[in-house]
């Protein structure tokens, strides 16, 4: 893990998500790998980002010093 408090920010965040598994998120110095699974066949992974993004209330790119999420 890059960076801890990052890191707690994201699993605070995808804590709080309802029909999405993470099975593995890692943490670079400027960027998350994570890998997820719907619980609904048809859900678009779009919407999984969109949802992180809003959850997240800028706690994870603040602490990474990133400009925004990119996707």
């Amino acid at each position: 893990m890059a960076n801890e408090a990052a890191f707690s920010a994201f699993k605070k965040a995808v804590a709080k998500l309802r029909n999405w598994k993470v099975l593995a998120a890692v943490l670079m110095p400027d960027h998350l790998h994570v890998i997820v699974g719907p619980e609904d066949r048809e859900a678009k992974v779009g919407e999984f980002l969109r949802r992180v993004q809003a959850l997240d209330s800028r706690g994870a790119i603040r602490v990474m010093g990133m400009a925004a999420w990119v996707f």
